[in-house]
């Protein structure tokens, strides 16, 4: 026996999951607890389902407001069993202690210290997601959304400037939340929880600006083996009209002909993807808005 094992508690009820845990599994589960915990959490997910008109909602929440990716750490060990709950729409969100903690009084679980929620929810209407957006883009096309690259996705952004509608003050100060919306000539479902990494790592970065000291042609000699040419490359990287997140190296020479996607993920607070199917083209359109999980 383990006596080093921490403790947790997988709650299954109608289309819902909740974890309760002393600690937070690595990405990697490489410990024998973690792999129990991801196999528990998994087997229980696998029973969610959601039908046309739903979509899976993940929340998450923990006692020292650790500074993580949400995404991550609500999907990166649970893709697989939630992908057909997420076919039509897919969410997640961190939660403020204040909500954390009364969700364990409600449960008679105050001695834990991280919580997930899964859950299969009703896509609301888009009248009813009440944002101030900073920026707002609107049918940005594309040739397809299933590319599993961040650059496909970055390119887009910066492409369309047509497309886009600045709302807001110069810079986002503090968290963000993201609201996309994409529209696909495929009738057949594909899996959002695939997608979501790169389309938000992509998008996310599209809003930063790069720091003065660095060499844009460092980054676009590995332009020419990412579908776009260098010349290309570069001025996609140096147009910032829309930038509205602080200045920071989001994206860096990987390897000998890659690069290496990772902006400021870890204040995305919130994001929620939705799919229509079925229409003439791809595009997606969306916002980004600041959000205070103090407030």
């Amino acid at each position: 026996m383990d006596n080093n094992k921490p403790k947790w508690e997988v709650i299954s009820g109608e289309q819902t999951v909740i974890v309760c845990a002393e600690k937070r599994p690595a990405y990697e589960c490489k410990r024998d607890w973690e792999k129990l915990f991801r196999k528990e959490v998994q087997n229980a997910l696998r029973v969610l389902t959601a039908a046309e008109g739903e979509m899976l909602t993940a929340k998450y929440g923990s006692s020292n407001q650790d500074i993580i990716d949400t995404e991550n750490a609500v999907f990166y060990n649970f893709a697989a069993p939630v992908s057909q709950s997420a076919r039509h729409g897919v969410a997640f969100k961190t939660l403020s202690s204040a909500d954390m903690y009364a969700t364990f009084d409600l449960l008679g679980k105050r001695d834990y210290n991280y919580l997930y929620i899964y859950s299969i929810e009703q896509i609301a209407p888009r009248d009813d997601i009440v944002v101030q957006p900073f920026v707002k883009w609107t049918d940005i096309p594309i040739t397809t959304m299933r590319i599993g690259s961040a650059s496909h996705y970055f390119m887009a952004m910066r492409k369309n400037p047509e497309c886009m509608t600045v709302c807001g003050r110069e810079q986002i100060d503090g968290d963000f939340g993201l609201n996309i919306r994409i529209r696909s000539p495929e009738r057949e479902p594909f899996k959002l929880t695939n997608l979501m990494k790169p389309l938000l790592d992509g998008i996310i970065s599209s809003f930063h600006k790069l720091p003065e000291n660095v060499s844009v042609s460092s980054l676009t000699d590995k332009g020419d083996n990412l579908f776009y040419p260098a010349e290309e490359w570069k001025r996609m990287f140096k147009d910032e009209r829309n930038s509205v997140l602080p200045v920071y190296q989001y994206v860096r020479p990987y390897r000998r002909d890659s690069l290496q996607w990772s902006p400021m993920d870890e204040r995305c607070k919130e994001a929620r993807i939705t799919i229509e199917y079925g229409v003439e083209k791809w595009s997606f359109s969306g916002e980004i808005y600041e959000i205070d999980l103090h407030s």
